[in-house]
């Protein structure tokens, strides 16, 4: 997804992570922003337990984002119903996660996903 997007002139950013767990460097994020200090629209998100790590930073960084994805993913807590930015949730069929028999997203998901 990442090289589908970098070719349509996005600007993407998969970091290497502490044993390969974003949930160990929630603040990773912060440092490409810092890097990158032209770029006036971030998005974060994370695939699995990147997930909650980039909801984490996003809930302590709300003014500085556009938007927060999740991939086969989740939010760390539901600090994020309010968040003033878009959110986007995407899941595979067979993925099992946290949706019910009807395929309902939870109450912790934000309002704007």
């Amino acid at each position: 997804m990442g090289e589908a997007l970098s070719k349509k002139a996005y600007s993407i950013f998969i970091p290497d992570m502490p044993f390969s767990f974003a949930i160990f460097h929630t603040k990773k994020a912060q440092d490409i922003i810092k890097g990158h200090k032209a770029m006036k629209h971030w998005y974060v998100g994370g695939h699995s337990l990147g997930g909650p790590a980039a909801a984490m930073y996003a809930e302590n960084n709300q003014s500085k984002l556009d938007g927060l994805f999740f991939l086969s993913s989740y939010p760390a807590s539901d600090d994020l119903k309010q968040a003033p930015f878009q959110v986007l949730s995407i899941s595979g069929e067979k993925a099992i996660m946290y949706c019910n028999q009807k395929g309902d997203q939870p109450a912790d998901i934000p309002a704007l996903t």
